[in-house]
């Protein structure tokens, strides 16, 4: 099943991976955000969240690529 969406769309897929390697990166090169509230306070990691908006914008660049690439194949057919 992946296989089979990986041949149909390998730059949606690709550009997914990447999105969400580069959001990790970033967000552990921001480190933690402090988040103050009720008299407490706690340390949130934005790795996870930043890698999560990485994936999605790397999933939708890709599906647009991929889009106009079989756009393209199908009009040159």
């Amino acid at each position: 099943m992946i296989g089979a969406f990986i041949r149909r769309r390998p730059r949606t897929f690709w550009y997914a991976i990447v999105g969400l390697i580069t959001g990790a990166l970033v967000g552990h090169l921001i480190g933690g955000i402090g988040v103050a509230m009720r008299g407490g306070a706690f340390r949130v990691y934005p790795d996870f969240a930043l890698a999560i908006v990485g994936a999605i914008a790397g999933y939708l660049i890709g599906n647009k690529r991929d889009r106009a690439a079989n756009e393209t194949k199908e009009a040159g057919n």
